[in-house]
């Protein structure tokens, strides 16, 4: 019978055993992070601090480049150690995780649909363009991106965690991501009835 022991804390593994390659893959994700973080905070001050560039499709571009900054700060910092070390995470971090990685991630995907909004009606209805697109219309579409993206991740969060993890508890990447977390479920029916009973 298969190992129905419920699991708490999951351990992160890396891409490679090799430690050349671990080197390696910590010094490429730190050089993609710093380099990422210092190209969108530049985005960031430049659209914040030049007055030509308080136009909506700068609006929104500033709010893609602070959701970039959130969605990596998710992930990438502890990758170089759970590459080199390995590492453990709580379920309940891994719920927190997985639900701020979906969230921005999520979130950019409405904001770059907000963008693509305002570059149609920019195109095709250029003369109520200035008209349509007033700042409480874009802060509203920015509000509607940012709101769906906690309800989207909530849901997948929940559905997610609603299900019981049991056998190994080894996730082979550097992150908790749902793809990874199903390998942690009951592959039968039977498995999960016998989880159910002994819960």
């Amino acid at each position: 019978m298969t190992n129905l022991t419920a699991v708490s804390v999951f351990l992160l593994w890396g891409f490679s055993a090799v430690p050349k390659l671990q080197l390696l893959d910590s010094a490429t994700f730190l050089l993609v992070y710093l380099a990422a973080i210092l190209g969108n905070i530049a985005i960031l001050a430049a659209l914040t601090h030049d007055t030509c560039l308080h136009t909506p499709m700068y609006f929104f571009l500033k709010h893609l480049s602070l959701v970039d900054v959130c969605s990596m700060s998710t992930t990438l910092p502890q990758a170089p150690v759970v590459t080199v070390l390995g590492s453990e995470i709580s379920l309940h971090a891994c719920a927190f995780q997985l639900f701020a990685f979906v969230c921005f991630g999520s979130t950019e995907c409405f904001l770059i649909t907000c963008m693509a909004f305002d570059r149609c009606l920019a195109i095709y209805r250029a003369l109520v363009y200035r008209e349509a697109m007033s700042l409480g219309t874009c802060i509203s579409l920015v509000s509607v991106a940012w709101g769906s993206g906690l309800v989207f991740s909530a849901f997948h969060t929940a559905n997610t965690f609603s299900l019981p993890f049991c056998g190994p508890n080894v996730i082979d990447h550097f992150f908790c991501d749902i793809p990874l977390l199903m390998t942690q479920m009951p592959t039968r029916l039977q498995d999960l009835q016998s989880a159910a009973a002994s819960s």
